[in-house]
């Protein structure tokens, strides 16, 4: 009985075929090509239909600095203007 199970399972094992180098190079460089063109694509044409024209701003808001930059400001003024002997 045992031998019976030793033989079934020696059958049921096949070496699996193998892979040449070539083949895996061909197949990174043909994803690469693949990985390039898709991305040109999807910029060009897919994410522009999806997303549709965006907004441009009228006018450019400028923002005032923050209380801490205006306080810290003169300190550094008198720290930046001390001569430095390197």
């Amino acid at each position: 009985m045992a031998s019976d199970l030793n033989r079934a399972s020696s059958r049921m094992t096949e070496a699996a075929p193998e892979v040449s180098g070539s083949f895996l190079a061909y197949s990174a460089f043909v994803l690469l090509i693949f990985t390039i063109f898709y991305n040109a694509l999807f910029a060009t044409v897919i994410k522009p239909s999806i997303d549709g024209e965006e907004p441009v701003p009228d006018t450019t808001t400028l923002r005032e600095a923050p209380e801490a930059f205006t306080e810290l400001s003169p300190q550094l003024q008198k720290f930046l203007a001390k001569p430095r002997n390197f």
